[in-house]
Parts: structure tokens; C-alpha cells; sequence
């Protein structure tokens, strides 16, 4: 006997009804129903029969092999059931009500080959997003219906049709089909199916472009001042805001929001213009920004401002009267009667004396107030032009006060020598006069009077004075120029206060006898250990261009009587003697602490490059107990080492005698050698100066030992 089982009954509902298509091969009536080799194997039974057919006596599982009767109940008025289908395959009918199956080795699905005819929905699935489609019916339709409609576009939506259009619907196994549809002046038109139907307009976000010119651009939008910092879009039904400063675009009904730059002085931002429609948005009291929302086209923005006019205060003092001037187009000074400019403005400040013989306007300075109180403007800030004017560049500050430094008349401290006396004249014409005081931006003329001109004259003058005017090292050091006639002269400083000028001299009989290296001793020195340089030669030694020599803190001069006379012989003049330097001797030693020490040989040669140079000596004591010095300059060059001078110093105590032009060794044989850059275990030679034999020097791997000719 054949086993028959029968589905259960159930209603399966929330399943949209579709056509079915006719699919696989079909089981008949006349067939077989003998089950062979059945499997003790249960599978499962499902269904995706349409909500309008109703499955009877439904099973949820069978074994392979058994048969399985498929029972349905259905309104025929409106259902054309042409099968039933399991897993796409016909089941045998037996009735328009009655089908069975027999079940296969795997899970399978019930569903139906139909037409159900009806009533129909068609949703628009892109209303939220702005999209109209006018002239689709209000009420349900039927299958087969033609149907029209165009896409608008609603008012303020901030989504744009972008003209591509889909219309679907789900078959019986809830897979998506497309309906075809033609498109004729805007016109889409289509065939109802017997499903409802979905109608999707593609949307993407409408954006409109959202730009900017600057403060006071010309008509073509170029020039001006950029004031807009960053421009902000939070966009509809959301809350997060970004920057679109260079994206330029936002979505139409975005909350747009306008931030303004902090850096421009001359003007305070008060707003936006949009250009395109004339509107205008203010800053709030006490806001720093704007606000609106984007309508639905492009906007350019364009920044509105007033100028930013800055008070100040003018401060006077006892005897002066400070004023403030702009220049008018004409470039003429006008006085400033309202104390406010713009940032920017250039302020031309002067000031009256009411004594002006003796104060008047030495400086500009000023105040403001700073994040930690009061603070003064830098003087750099305040530049005298040539119409005698201050000019000051308004700054954006708070408090400014501008003050004029009220000087007075200067009586110098004048230091005179032992033999030297200084006096104080102004110049009218040819017309000395006689003064003890003088005022800022004189020329003051000093006449310097040796008590015996035939043996004292002036070797400097300096004039020391503090520059109010200078901020960072004040103090001043300056030498006047001396002019034909014997006066020196020296503009006084408007700034300067507290001059002292002082007069050295040098002993002209000392310098009997000597001539000079002048120019070309201060640019050829350097020493055996240190960098050539003209103004610097050494860690103790130095020499400026004008001649003076310090070292340890005492000052003296190369005096020059000939500065072009290269192998000449120079000399430096001390306080108490003249030291002579030959054109063949470089430094060797800058201690210069006592001038009769040994070290206190020097001289100058035009330096090689490529060489380096070295020293040897030995100071001896002679059989009287006098002690000598002598020294050899060498210059080796790739290797090769050259003697390039030699002088011996003879001194005692309290006297001594520096030999440094025509010093010469000598062999026994009376060839010219010279002083051994090595200790060696003999040495012997004759001490010529000038052609005449003075003295034998001799070492003997224990000491030197000098003997002066009888």
C-alpha cells in the first residue's frame, strides 16, 4: 500500500502576490506512484505561495520518497492558478484544488505558477528626499493599467532628481523585476503588472556654490581686503558643522556660518552681504560672527566692515608742547585736531618749546597698555624725517600715549692733558665763538693748545656721550674730524647727553728718528699662533684702523709718517719709550705686561697663506750679567722651512737697546746661518749687526752663553 501524506493546512500571509513563471518538467496523474529505496531521511517543507492561495493540511517535513499531497484553497474570481511548483518543478495535479509531489532528497519550497488579478499600489520611495511624481493615480489600479506621471522637483528640498528612474516589483520568490517604461517629453509612462510597485527617483544632495570677494574688491570682484576667515555648512537635520572655506558648496537650507579674520587692523568686520540679492547679516552685540540659511541658489558673500579709528593721548612736558599731523592728498601737514587714526596711518609728531634756546624735542617715545600692564612702544617705532618730523605708524593698541623727551642744554666735561688745553666754539662764516654749552645738532668746533707745540702734540681726541635714543648700548664713543685750519669738529646729538671730551698727546721727540709702517703695519700683522685679521690680532694685541693699538686694557697708537713706504721700519709709541719693528718680524708674544720684558718683540711682514710660521730662542746672560735675548722667525711653505728674521734684545733694568734691522749668524767661515729649530748638541756663531761683529753665542747641550766683543 502507497503511503500518502497530506499537508497541513496554514495561511501564509504577508506575501505579495506576483505572476509565476512556468519553469522545469511536470509530474502527471497516469505517473507511478510506487516509492522505491526510500531513505529514513526527514527534509523540510516550506511555502511562498502567494497571501490570496491558502495551503491545506500543510506539512513541514517528509522523507524521500514519500508522496506528498498538496491541498489549496483559493477565489477563483480573482486567481488563475495554472500549478502548483515545488522547488520550480510542476507537482501532479489531480484538481484545480488537489496536487502532490513526491519528495526529493533535499528541502524544498511550495509555491504557484498564477495570475492574481486585482487591485494594485504603486509608492513613490523618494517622497522624503523632495521628489513629486505627478499624475499617478490616487486610488489602487489594476494589472495592465497604463500609467503616466512626471518627476518634480519640491520647493526648498535639499535633493535634486539626477534623471535616472527605477520602477520594480517582487516576484513570487521575493526576487526584485524591473518594469520597462518609456520616457516622452518628461513623460514617463508604463504598464501595471499584477504586483504592487515601487517608484524610485534617484536623488543626490542639491548643492549650491557658496563664495566669497573681499572688503572694498572692485566690481570684478579683484583687490580689497580678505576678511572672511573660514565659512562654515551644517547641513539640514544634522548637527555636525565642517569647514567649506574650499569646498565653496553646501547643500541649499544649511545653516551657514561666516567667521572674520583678527588680523586686520584698519577695519572691524560688522557682516556679510550675499552680492546676488542685495540681503545683509550683522554681527550680534557681542558675537563675533554670522549666521543665515543657504537659500536654493549660489550666493557670494561679500564682508562689510567700518573703519577702525583708534583713540590716543598726546602726554606734554615742562617746556614742550607735542602736536600730531597726517599729510592730506597734496602731501601737505595737517594738524590733527580729533586724537583717533586708523591703524596704518602714519603720524608725523612734532612739538613746540617754550624755551628753545635751552630745551628742546630730543625724541618720540610712547606708551600702551599690554597683556601684563604698560608697555613702551619700541623706539625703532619712531623715525625723524627729513622736515624735522617723528613718524609714527598707528598701531592697534589699546591706551596709546605718544610723549615727546624733552632735552636740555649740554655743558661738556672737557679732560685736558699735561701739556694740552681744550676749548669749545661755535662757527658763524669765519667767526669762531667761544661756548661752554651747546644744544642738539650743533656743530661744535674744539680747539686743542699745546703749552710747547715743538715738542707735544695731540695724538687723539675723543668725545664720549650716552645716546637716549639708542636703547640697547647707549654709550658712545666718537673722535672729531680735524679740518684745515686746526679745529676739530663734531655734531652734538639731539639725544645726547652727559659728553666728556678728553685729549691724549704723544712726545713728538720720541718718535726722532723713526719712520714708520704706517697703513700697511695695521693691515699686514699677525701673529706665529693666531688670525690674521685688521682689526684683530690676537687675544691681547688689537689693532683698529685708525691706529690704536690696545693691549690689556692700555691703549696706544701707530703714529704713520709714511703709509706707503713698505720696507720701512715702524714703530709703536708707549708712555714711556718707542719700541721699533722691522718689515721681516712677526708677532710673537702680545704680554706686553712690563716693556722691558722679553716678550715684547712684535713686527709685521705681508702674510702667505699658505704658510705657517714658527719661532726660536734663547735668553742669555753675557759675562757682565746683562741679559740678551735672542729670537729667529722661520715660514715653512709645503715642507720647506726659510729663516725670514732674526734680532737680539740687550737690556738691563732699568734701560735696553732692541736690535731687529741688519742682525746676522755667522758661521767660522763667515757664511750666514741660522738658529736651530731643535735643540741640538752644539751651536756656534758669530752676532753681526750691520756688517760689525758685536757678539759670539754659543750652546753646548747644557746652557747658551753670549760674549760681547771687546
Amino acid at each position: 500500500m502507497k503511503k500518502r501524506l497530506f499537508l497541513l493546512g496554514m495561511s501564509i500571509t504577508g506575501l505579495v502576490a506576483i505572476p509565476c513563471a512556468l519553469v522545469g518538467s511536470t509530474y502527471t496523474s497516469g505517473e507511478a506512484r510506487t516509492v522505491k529505496n526510500a531513505e529514513d531521511v526527514t527534509y523540510k517543507i516550506s511555502s511562498t505561495l502567494p497571501s490570496q492561495i491558502t495551503l491545506v493540511d500543510m506539512l513541514t517535513s517528509a522523507k524521500a520518497g514519500d508522496v506528498v499531497d498538496v491541498k489549496v484553497s483559493y477565489d477563483a474570481s480573482k486567481v488563475n492558478l495554472k500549478s502548483i511548483l515545488v522547488n520550480g518543478k510542476r507537482a501532479a495535479k489531480v484538481s484545480t484544488t488537489n496536487y502532490y509531489f513526491v519528495m526529493p532528497s533535499e528541502d524544498v519550497v511550495i509555491s504557484a505558477d498564477c495570475i492574481i488579478e486585482g487591485d494594485y499600489t504603486i509608492t513613490n520611495a523618494s517622497e522624503e528626499n523632495g521628489i513629486i511624481l505627478q499624475g499617478l493615480p490616487e486610488d489602487k489600479v489594476q494589472a495592465g493599467d497604463e500609467i503616466s506621471f512626471k518627476v518634480l522637483q519640491q520647493a526648498g528640498s535639499h535633493y535634486a532628481f539626477t534623471g535616472d528612474l527605477s520602477i520594480s516589483y517582487l516576484d513570487a520568490e521575493q526576487v526584485t523585476k524591473t518594469v520597462d517604461y518609456e520616457l516622452s517629453d518628461e513623460v514617463y509612462t508604463f504598464v501595471m503588472p499584477a504586483a504592487n510597485v515601487t517608484i524610485t527617483a534617484q536623488t543626490e544632495e542639491r548643492l549650491f556654490k557658496v563664495d566669497e570677494v573681499n572688503y572694498g574688491a572692485d566690481e570684478n570682484g579683484e583687490g580689497g581686503t580678505d576678511l572672511i576667515s573660514t565659512i562654515y555648512a551644517t547641513a539640514p537635520d544634522s548637527t555636525k558643522e565642517e569647514s567649506i572655506t574650499y569646498k565653496k558648496a553646501a547643500v541649499v537650507g544649511s545653516t551657514i556660518r561666516v567667521t572674520f579674520v583678527s588680523y586686520v587692523d584698519e577695519v572691524i568686520p560688522t557682516g556679510v552681504e550675499i552680492v546676488e540679492t542685495g540681503e545683509k547679516y550683522m554681527i550680534e552685540e557681542g558675537e563675533t560672527d554670522v549666521s543665515f540659511v543657504l537659500p536654493a541658489h549660489d550666493v557670494t558673500l561679500r564682508p562689510l566692515a567700518e573703519a577702525n579709528y583708534v583713540p590716543f593721548t598726546l602726554q606734554a612736558s615742562e617746556h614742550l608742547t607735542p602736536k600730531v599731523y597726517i599729510k592730506n592728498e597734496a602731501g601737505e601737514y595737517e594738524e590733527l585736531t580729533t586724537l583717533e587714526a586708523v591703524p596704518g596711518t602714519m603720524l608725523y609728531l612734532t612739538a613746540e618749546s617754550s624755551d628753545a634756546e635751552n630745551y628742546y624735542l630730543g625724541k618720540y617715545t610712547g606708551t600702551y597698555l599690554g597683556y601684563s600692564g604698560t608697555s613702551t612702544i619700541s623706539s625703532y617705532k619712531f623715525e625723524l624725517n627729513e622736515d624735522g618730523y617723528y613718524e609714527y605708524e598707528m598701531e592697534n593698541e589699546e591706551e596709546i600715549t605718544l610723549i615727546p623727551l624733552e632735552y636740555g642744554r649740554q655743558t661738556p666735561e672737557l679732560n685736558n692733558s699735561s701739556n694740552i688745553t681744550l676749548s669749545l666754539y661755535l662757527k658763524e662764516g669765519e667767526t669762531y665763538t667761544p661756548i661752554n654749552s651747546f644744544i642738539g645738532e650743533q656743530d661744535v668746533y674744539i680747539k686743542a693748545e699745546s703749552s710747547d707745540p715743538s715738542k707735544y702734540s695731540v695724538r687723539t681726541i675723543t668725545i664720549e656721550y650716552t645716546d637716549l635714543d639708542q636703547s640697547y648700548n647707549p654709550d658712545r664713543t666718537v673722535e672729531p674730524e680735524l679740518q684745515d685750519d686746526g679745529y676739530y669738529k663734531f655734531t652734538s646729538v639731539v639725544s645726547g647727553t652727559d659728553y666728556v671730551i678728553s685729549v691724549t698727546e704723544q712726545n713728538d721727540a720720541l718718535l726722532e728718528g723713526y719712520p714708520c709702517l704706517g697703513e700697511y703695519a695695521l693691515k699686514n700683522v699677525y701673529s706665529s699662533y693666531s688670525s690674521f685679521g685688521e682689526t684683530s690680532v690676537g687675544k691681547a694685541l688689537t689693532i683698529s684702523t685708525n691706529g690704536e693699538v690696545d693691549f690689556g686694557g692700555t691703549k696706544e697708537y701707530v703714529v704713520s709718517t709714511d703709509a706707503t713706504k713698505e720696507d720701512a721700519t715702524g714703530f709703536l709709541q708707549c708712555d714711556t719709550r718707542v719700541l721699533a719693528y722691522g718689515p721681516n718680524i712677526v708677532f710673537s708674544s702680545f704680554k706686553f705686561s712690563s716693556l722691558i720684558s722679553n716678550d715684547n718683540y712684535f713686527g709685521v711682514k705681508t702674510r702667505n697663506e699658505n704658510a705657517t710660521y714658527s719661532w726660536s730662542s734663547v735668553s742669555v746672560d753675557d759675562a757682565d750679567g746683562a741679559k740678551q735675548q735672542l729670537y729667529q722667525g722661520f715660514e715653512t711653505i709645503d715642507g720647506v722651512t726659510t729663516p725670514i728674521c732674526l734680532g737680539y734684545y740687550k737690556y738691563t733694568e732699568s734701560d735696553g737697546e732692541l736690535h731687529l734691522d741688519g742682525v746676522e749668524l755667522k758661521d767660522a767661515e763667515g757664511n750666514v746661518i741660522s738658529m736651530p729649530t731643535d735643540e741640538s748638541a752644539t751651536f756656534s756663531a758669530d752676532v753681526y749687526v750691520d756688517g760689525v761683529k758685536v757678539a759670539t753665542v754659543t750652546y753646548d747641550s747644557a746652557s747658551w752663553t753670549w760674549t760681547n766683543v771687546e
